[in-house]
């Protein structure tokens, strides 16, 4: 092959090899956002992490970053679907009461959390079944609502009357189509809503989570 031709052939695939050697530095280098927002540790051990190898929320890495810093040790969070949302709350507020519906889970998830943790079994077969125990009232009203369990548009439907006057609620995955009446009955409810985008740990695609919130919030927005 002629010299010209090598030039040519390493000229055209150079931006290529420069990427791959960029992508390859973001996995080793420790300083980078992808070992210090926890998706190297998660990757390897195939769960939500921090880089400590701390459970976190299924969500991406902005919208956590974003909700850790204004949580405050006197809230009450309540959260439909339990798990790494679950050990990453009862460290941060006063009171989480988690909505469950697969038993066996339920269970793992009890025996690894604390005293200011209550994890509620509920049914699956219909919405009205799995929000049951919060119909009557007697979970009290909470700063945070974390909707990313079933019945979604259920659940945000509900949690107008399971938040405070000062109260939040967060929708996961709320880009999806089918999520859309949930943006537009907040909005009709006057709510604000704050929708943000990035990287979940496990993930490789953008995903996106929504904070609604009234003018006066306890995220002071």
């Amino acid at each position: 092959m002629r010299i010209d031709g090598i030039r040519r052939i390493v000229a055209a695939h150079a931006p290529n090899v420069l990427a791959a050697a960029k992508l390859l530095r973001l996995a080793i280098d420790r300083k980078s956002f992808v070992h210090s927002e926890g998706l190297w540790q998660a990757l390897k051990r195939d769960r939500p992490v921090d880089q400590f190898g701390r459970p976190v929320p299924w969500v991406n890495t902005s919208i956590r970053g974003l909700i850790e810093g204004r949580l405050m040790p006197d809230y009450r969070v309540l959260e439909f679907g339990s798990g790494g949302s679950t050990s990453f709350f009862q460290s941060r507020v006063r009171e989480v009461v988690s909505i469950e519906h697969a038993a066996q889970w339920a269970e793992e998830v009890t025996r690894m959390v604390e005293a200011n943790v209550s994890v509620v079994l509920t049914g699956s077969e219909s919405a009205a079944d799995y929000l049951n125990p919060t119909h009557d009232g007697a979970l009290g009203r909470f700063d945070v609502v974390f909707v990313d369990g079933l019945f979604r548009n259920e659940c945000c439907e509900r949690s107008l009357r399971l938040v405070n006057e000062r109260g939040v609620v967060v929708l996961d995955d709320s880009s999806r189509p089918e999520y859309l009446v949930s943006h537009e009955m907040f909005l009709d409810s006057g709510y604000k809503s704050l929708r943000v985008s990035g990287i979940k740990p496990c993930g490789i695609g953008a995903d996106e989570t929504t904070i609604f919130y009234r003018s006066v919030n306890c995220f002071d927005f």
